[in-house]
This record gives C-alpha cells, structure tokens and sequence, in this order.
C-alpha cells in the first residue's frame, strides 16, 4: 500500500474497529495519517498507540515525530529521548531526533 494513505487510512481504521488493542495498528494509523497532513488526528492515533504500550519505543517515537510534524518541538523531544532511552540505536528515532536538533536538511 505504499503512497496509497488515503486508502491505507481508511483500513487501517476499519481494522482498529475491531481490533482496537492493537498498537501497531495504531502506529501505522498515525503514520498513514502524518503523510496526508492530518496531524490532529495523528496525534491521537499516536496517544493510542503510547496508552497501549508506553515502553514500545516505535509508539513513541510516532508520537514524537507527529508533534515534530506539528511545531511542538521540546514535546517532540520529550518522546523522541523516551524512545532513544529505550532503543538508542534506532535509525528512525536517531534521525527525528537530528530533525529536532536541525541537523537534517
């Protein structure tokens, strides 16, 4: 389904309809929903998926990179070191973190 979010989203939801104590549903969910822009609804896809499971790393680093994605950069820190503490060698969360820092272009 890859750049299909419009219809990832809308599955995703249909599937969390049923199986709502799935966190990686949630975290795809907030991932599909950052790529269309809607960062609201990422948000509390993301604050989903981290009530869940708050020790899975890749739940709060979404959470992180959506409040990233939304200007809120010292709340995105708080959850991008948060995951970095519980994986510190993930690619992914390293680089939201660099992003925060500014050192991505």
């Amino acid at each position: 389904m890859a750049g299909e979010y419009h219809l990832a989203t809308r599955r995703w939801r249909r599937f969390l309809a049923g199986e709502p104590q799935f966190v990686g549903g949630w975290m795809e969910l907030t991932w599909c929903l950052n790529m269309l822009g809607e960062h609201e609804d990422a948000l509390t896809a993301a604050h989903k998926a981290v009530e869940l499971d708050p020790e899975q790393p890749g739940a709060l680093a979404n959470l992180g990179g959506t409040l990233l994605e939304m200007g809120r950069k010292d709340e995105a820190l708080a959850w991008i070191d948060k995951a970095l503490a519980l994986d510190p060698a993930d690619a992914i969360t390293q680089s939201l973190r660099e992003q925060a820092d500014g050192n991505l272009a």
